[in-house]
C-alpha cells in the first residue's frame, strides 16, 4: 500500500490525524488559563504526536522502524482518549466536542491498526525472500563499524518481573549512553490501569540533578519525565527514576518507554538516536503478602522519618534564553528517606519569611521582585512533612548610589532647618 504513495501528505491516516490536531487545538482554547501548561498543552502533544509519528514512520527506510513509530502514533491516540475523558470530568469538554473527539480518534484508530498490520505482513515476506542479503549487509557492516545502530537507550530493570495483586515491586528506569556523553533526557512511561497502580515513584539516587519536568504520573496511565545532567555523564546504566508498583488485577501488564529523547553534552544540545526498552509484569491473584514486599512497603514508610531534607542553597540567574529573561531562582535538594514531596517559595521585605505567604513552587521560579530587592525563600518538605528552608539574600546595594542618597538626604533636610528658621533683625 505505501510502496504507491509518493509522500504521507497522501495517507488518509495522516490527513485524519491533521484534522484531529487542529479540532483539538481549536477545542482547548476554550479551556481555562490556569491549564495552558495542564491538560491543554498534555492534550495539543499527544495530538501532534499522532500525526508527526505517522509522517516520521513513512520516511523511516526500514520497516521495523516504520512500526514503530506506527505503534508510537497508536499509543498516542490512547494517551490522548484517556486525556479527553479527564476533561470531560472536570466539565471542560461540552457534549457535541466530547463526541467528535471521541468518534474521530475511534476512526484513526482503526486505520493505524490497519496500516500497522498491513506492514507486518509485508515485513514478514520480505524478511523471508532477503534474508540472506540482511545477514550478508549486517556482517559487513558489524566488520567495519562494530558500534551499535542507537547510540544511547533508555529501558527498564528489570524487564521481567512477577508479583502478585496487591504486592507492591520495584521497577528502575536507566539510561545507557552507549559511550556518548549525555546531559539531556525526557520521555514517557506508559503502564496499564487495569492491572498496575503506582504507588511511589522517587528519584533520590537519580544521576539528574535538575528537573525540568520531575517523574510524576501526570494523568493516569502515563509517567513523564524531562531532566538535565550538568557537565554531562557517560555509562552503561545510569539511574533515572525508580518506580514502585502495587499489584491490582491479575494478568499480563506491559510496560512501554515512548517519546525517548537524549541530548548530547556538544554545546548544541544535538539528539543522540535512541531505542527504548520496555518490560512485562505477571500478575498472580494474591494471598499472604511477600517477604519482599513488605519489606519494601516498610522501606517506604514514612513514619520513622524525622529527618528534615539535606541542606541546600538556591542561586538566583538570569538568561535571555530562560523565562523571558526575567531574574529566576534554581533549588534542589533531596531527602533520603522519605524522598521530597514539593517546594514552596516566597519573597518578602522582612528578613523572616511570613507564615501565610507560602505557594507552591518548582524550580526554576521566575521572581515576583524583578529589582532584586526582596529576600527569596524556598521550603523543601518530604513526604513525611519535613521541612528544610533556605533563602537567598536582596542584591547588594552599589555603594556609591546608597552614599550620593545619604547626602543628598543630608542637604534637603539643612535647607529645611534654614528656611524653617525665623529671620532675625539688627
Amino acid at each position: 500500500m505505501q510502496g504507491q504513495l509518493k509522500s504521507f501528505r497522501d495517507l488518509k491516516v495522516w490527513q485524519k490525524a491533521l484534522d484531529l490536531a487542529a479540532g483539538v487545538y481549536a477545542i482547548t482554547e476554550k479551556f481555562p488559563k490556569s491549564e495552558l501548561y495542564g491538560i491543554t498543552n498534555q492534550m495539543r502533544r499527544s495530538a501532534v504526536s499522532i500525526s508527526s509519528n505517522i509522517a516520521e514512520g513513512f520516511k523511516r527506510g526500514h520497516q521495523k522502524e516504520k512500526l514503530q513509530f506506527y505503534n508510537i502514533a497508536y499509543a498516542s491516540t490512547a494517551e490522548l482518549e484517556s486525556q479527553i475523558e479527564v476533561s470531560c470530568r472536570l466539565n471542560f469538554l461540552h457534549d457535541d466536542d466530547y463526541k467528535k473527539l471521541g468518534a474521530s480518534i475511534v476512526e484513526i484508530g482503526k486505520m493505524l491498526d490497519g496500516l500497522i498490520k498491513s506492514q507486518s505482513k509485508h515485513s514478514k515476506s520480505y524478511i523471508l525472500n532477503s534474508i540472506f542479503f540482511l545477514i550478508l549487509l549486517f556482517s559487513t557492516f558489524y566488520i567495519l563499524n562494530p558500534s551499535p545502530v542507537f547510540a544511547a537507550e533508555i529501558s527498564l530493570e528489570p524487564k521481567t518481573s512477577f508479583g502478585a495483586t496487591g504486592e507492591l515491586f520495584q521497577l528502575g528506569v536507566f539510561l545507557d549512553t552507549k559511550g556518548e556523553t549525555a546531559n539531556a533526557v525526557s520521555g514517557k512511561v506508559m503502564y496499564p490501569t487495569r492491572f498496575l497502580s503506582p504507588y511511589r515513584i522517587t528519584y533520590e539516587e537519580s544521576a539528574v540533578s535538575l528537573w525540568v519536568e520531575r517523574p510524576q504520573a501526570v494523568e493516569p496511565s502515563v509517567i513523564t519525565f524531562s531532566g538535565i545532567i550538568p557537565g554531562g555523564l557517560w555509562g552503561e546504566k545510569i539511574p533515572l527514576f525508580f518506580v514502585v508498583f502495587e499489584g491490582v488485577a491479575e494478568g499480563k501488564a506491559p510496560i512501554t518507554v515512548v517519546d525517548g529523547v537524549v541530548l548530547r553534552n556538544d554545546g548544541a544540545g544535538s539528539a543522540l538516536p535512541t531505542e527504548v526498552r520496555g518490560g512485562l509484569i505477571s500478575l498472580v491473584r494474591g494471598g499472604k503478602e511477600s517477604a519482599s514486599s513488605r519489606l519494601l512497603r516498610a522501606t517506604l514508610s514514612y513514619d520513622e522519618d524525622r529527618e528534615p531534607p539535606e541542606i541546600f542553597a538556591p542561586v538566583v540567574g538570569k538568561s535571555s534564553s530562560i523565562l523571558d529573561g526575567k531574574y529566576f531562582v534554581v533549588f534542589e535538594t533531596q531527602d533520603k528517606k522519605s524522598g521530597i514531596d514539593h517546594y514552596e517559595a516566597q519573597e518578602t521585605r522582612l528578613a523572616l519569611p511570613a507564615e501565610g505567604k507560602w505557594v507552591r513552587a518548582e524550580s526554576p521560579l521566575a521572581l515576583a521582585d524583578q529589582n532584586r530587592k526582596s529576600f527569596i525563600f524556598v521550603k523543601a518538605l518530604d513526604k513525611a512533612g519535613n521541612e528544610r528552608v533556605a533563602f537567598v539574600s536582596p542584591a547588594p546595594v552599589d555603594s556609591r548610589a546608597y552614599l550620593t542618597l545619604i547626602l543628598s538626604g543630608i542637604i534637603i533636610l539643612l535647607l529645611a532647618f534654614f528656611c524653617a528658621r525665623p529671620h532675625i533683625r539688627i
